[in-house]
């Protein structure tokens, strides 16, 4: 007998798309009366459960670092040592040039400026690593979110580039005085650099304002967890990239280029009055006074590795985890100028070094076991 049949059934066609994805993520829904019941297909190049984590060339954030690695709390060490560091150094950095004497020419404005901003970006890093970590688990309002969300990354990367910023003004004055120490003397003075501070404030905020706009709150359908996230507009990506390159690239270029600089021209100057070859006289200065290229040098060494990694093209190690902590190493890395700033610039210079011993209250008290010697006039003038 012949059992085989055929029959008919309906079929109801429903749409089983959703859309929960970002970064045209493609979502596919399961049970239809559970919200949480998805999954995103993520294009090449975009991670996470929501496809809300977007890797290409200059913009790696520090939210997708976090999530990939789960959000360990490890993540925290880094910056609490960096914050209770900065804390102590910058505050000797700060009554270093509070003082008139440390003040005389316009490098001792700008590092005091710097000295408040350095101690709020590590503040900055340190709140905003706190936040990402245990976002997941804090019970905060939608609108105190987004206030976090929003301005932890624009304040903590507007103060970051600002006193890098400052820092290559430093020694762009120092090259300045070398060069030209007649002609330069009027772009060499606190009233200069307070106009050029508050000019570099002003365009570095308005640059970056957009970061306000592209940092935004996603949470889950079945709101289990909310994520920070920046969507960068697909019309906007070239101008960021090359926006946030600029902004870490050209006070790198400055500082390098200027200490160097200040070497070369103070060699061949010596090499002239003592009737030498160059080439001998410059190695000489670059000996003698290599307290000049510490600050350079050292904000060279910090800005390189995130110079590489940034173009180097993430999407080719998104699923390696590796890169994501190398990545994360470098992030924190550029941070070390906010934190040893006081070893970059006054350690090494003996007019800065001799205010501090002499003129402040640690300074004061650390006089008494070791000896305080007062700089020469010429490199008192300088303020080198």
């Amino acid at each position: 007998m012949n059992t085989n049949r055929s029959e008919c059934l309906s079929y109801e066609q429903r749409d089983v798309q959703c859309g929960y994805c970002l970064n045209q993520g493609y979502c596919i829904q399961g049970n239809l009366q559970n919200s949480s019941d998805f999954a995103c297909v993520c294009p090449k190049c975009v991670l996470g459960d929501l496809c809300q984590f977007s890797t290409s060339r200059f913009s790696i954030e520090l939210e997708m670092l976090i999530e990939q690695t789960q959000g360990n709390r490890l993540h925290l060490l880094v910056p609490i040592i960096f914050f209770c560091f900065g804390m102590i150094f910058n505050t000797l950095e700060i009554s270093t040039f509070m003082k008139q004497n440390a003040r005389q020419a316009g490098a001792g404005l700008y590092l005091l400026i710097n000295g408040f901003i350095s101690q709020f970006v590590l503040v900055l890093l340190l709140t905003r690593v706190i936040y990402l970590i245990f976002v997941k688990q804090m019970t905060l309002s939608l609108i105190t979110n987004q206030i976090l969300c929003k301005s932890l990354p624009y304040l903590m990367t507007a103060f970051k580039n600002i006193s890098m910023w400052l820092m290559s003004f430093v020694t762009v004055e120092r090259a300045l005085a070398v060069t030209w120490p007649l002609h330069s003397r009027m772009f060499r003075t606190p009233r200069f650099a307070k106009l050029v501070s508050i000019a570099t404030l002003i365009l570095l905020f308005s640059s970056l304002y957009m970061l306000i706009i592209e940092y935004k709150i996603v949470i889950r359908p079945d709101r289990s967890y909310i994520s920070c996230v920046r969507e960068i507009p697909s019309h906007n990506r070239i101008t960021v990239q090359y926006t946030s390159l600029a902004h870490q690239l050209i006070p790198f270029l400055l500082n390098f280029i200027a200490g160097i600089t200040v070497i070369i021209n103070l060699g061949r100057s010596k090499a002239h009055s003592h009737q030498k070859p160059s080439r001998y006289t410059i190695a000489e200065q670059a000996r003698q006074r290599a307290d000049l290229l510490i600050g350079p040098f050292i904000c060279f060494i910090s800005a390189l590795p995130q110079l590489i990694i940034l173009f180097l093209d993430a999407c080719n190690y998104e699923e390696s985890i590796w890169f994501i902590y190398l990545t994360l190493t470098t992030f924190y890395i550029s941070f070390l100028p906010q934190m040893i700033t006081f070893f970059i610039y006054i350690m090494p210079s003996p007019t800065f070094k001799h205010v501090l011993l002499t003129e402040t209250k640690f300074g004061q008290y650390l006089s008494k076991f070791i000896h305080v010697q007062k700089p020469a006039v010429a490199k008192q003038r300088s303020h080198f």
